[in-house]
């Protein structure tokens, strides 16, 4: 499976919002796109994406009930379907701004 735009979108985000940590193992967004298309991670609207922040770093998942977060360590970080949505409105505003 090739990446889609959508693992790009979100790869860009988390490279640009969490890029920075020591703890964070992917070095650019390519790396997190080829991660979240093995992963066959798709979202719809009201899902939500879940980072884990312990242990290797690289568990990130998607969830759509509580139920399902039981499956990510307390240190996890959770991002909305709505957020998600916003980066990808900047990274396209930026786009048709070039």
């Amino acid at each position: 499976m090739e990446a889609t735009y959508q693992h790009t979108t979100i790869a860009k985000h988390l490279q640009a919002t969490l890029g920075h940590r020591k703890d964070w193992p992917f070095r650019s967004a390519s790396e997190i796109a080829e991660h979240l298309c093995r992963e066959r991670l798709c979202l719809s609207q009201g899902d939500y994406l879940v980072v884990s922040l312990a242990g290797d770093g690289e568990r990130i998942g998607k969830v759509t009930n509580l139920e399902e977060l039981a499956r990510f360590p307390s240190t996890s970080l959770v991002i909305s379907y709505h957020q998600l949505e916003r980066a990808f409105h900047e990274q396209h505003t930026d786009w048709v701004e070039l």
